[in-house]
């Protein structure tokens, strides 16, 4: 696995476990004040492929999404 399919990967993780009051901004920011990304260009780089992947549909996680979310949550239990 390379860094990049990490971050996706801990992004799609955190996007599953947001709160239902915040948005996926607000998840991104998150991230970035974690100093996950090296840039805000990186994060949104991210965010963007994740929705060309259809892996984030609107403000939400698709069912794909969700399915890939839940398979790293259980891979990190490990």
């Amino acid at each position: 696995m390379n860094d990049l399919d990490l971050l996706k990967r801990v992004s799609l993780l955190a996007i599953l476990k947001k709160k239902d009051s915040e948005t996926i901004d607000d998840v991104m920011e998150n991230l970035i004040d974690t100093n996950m990304f090296l840039s805000r260009d990186e994060a949104e780089e991210i965010f963007r492929e994740l929705r060309n992947s259809n892996y984030i549909v609107g403000d939400t996680l698709s069912m794909i999404g969700v399915i890939e979310a839940k398979r790293v949550e259980e891979e990190f239990r490990q």
